[in-house]
């Protein structure tokens, strides 16, 4: 089996914002063997700012078996599969640095909003790509606790969405075993794959942003695939191994 991984760019930054930025090294990756996180994108412009990101307190809460669990969410704005993913997520961060109203309030995020990233490129490939380290907790414009969740986000757009279509252009519905094809969805299971082979998470655990807080997020057609999604990270991962623990995690271990 072929493990991957992406070494991010060296930069000229505090040994904090190296923790935080960080680099899959290593991980125990899975049963795809071309999967790959992508680190790569972040350059001296692109530096987090910790002062603003609360690590995970790694308390367990109830009914829950680990302190960590995955929340998949989607992008409002289309997937644009032919601009580079060094420019999306360039993009993402320079929106996530904007101040945000809040109950009449500016608020400040420290960096992307989410960990992990999930798109299509022109290939029509997947690529998984790196965005906030996993040692804090994401940002969000919903109401919600968000200690404890890793968030995976699915640039998909309109065709997931609450508005999109189920119909193809014979105006016949699309079968649900088409959606599960889509490149961005076995991305999105390979991420949490990946992430569970290698942190204390439990695969029963993963939800949907609408799960947690009042919001149409990831919409109506990916929420429909979560008990698939949550199915097939829960065979592929080995929760047998040694894991990296929430405790180690906010250490800086396993980045």
């Amino acid at each position: 089996m072929q493990v991957h991984a992406v070494p991010v760019q060296p930069m000229s930054v505090t040994s904090e914002e190296t923790e935080a930025i960080g680099a899959e090294t290593e991980y125990i990756q899975s049963e795809v063997s071309n999967f790959e996180f992508i680190n790569d994108w972040r350059t001296s412009q692109h530096k987090p700012v910790i002062s603003r990101m609360k690590k995970h307190s790694c308390r367990k809460k109830a009914g829950l078996k680990e302190p960590l669990r995955m929340l998949v969410h989607y992008t409002w704005s289309p997937r644009k599969p032919h601009k580079p993913y060094k420019k999306v997520m360039s993009g993402a961060f320079n929106f996530a640095m904007k101040p945000k109203k809040r109950k009449g309030k500016k608020v400040w995020w420290g960096d992307i909003p989410y960990h992990y990233y999930i798109r299509r490129n022109k290939d029509k490939n997947s690529e998984s790509i790196r965005a906030r380290s996993p040692m804090y907790q994401p940002d969000t414009n919903t109401a919600f606790n968000t200690d404890g969740w890793v968030n995976f986000v699915v640039e998909v757009g309109v065709k997931f969405g609450k508005k999109g279509p189920l119909k193809g252009s014979d105006g016949k519905s699309i079968p649900e075993e088409v959606y599960k094809k889509d490149p961005e969805v076995g991305g999105l299971i390979d991420s949490m794959v990946a992430f569970c082979n290698k942190f204390k998470v439990d695969p029963d655990d993963i939800r949907a942003h609408n799960d947690v807080a009042t919001t149409s997020c990831p919409g109506k057609y990916i929420a429909k695939l979560m008990p698939y999604i949550r199915g097939e990270v829960k065979k592929r991962c080995r929760t047998n191994q040694k894991r990296i623990s929430c405790e180690e995690l906010v250490q800086g271990k396993g980045l």
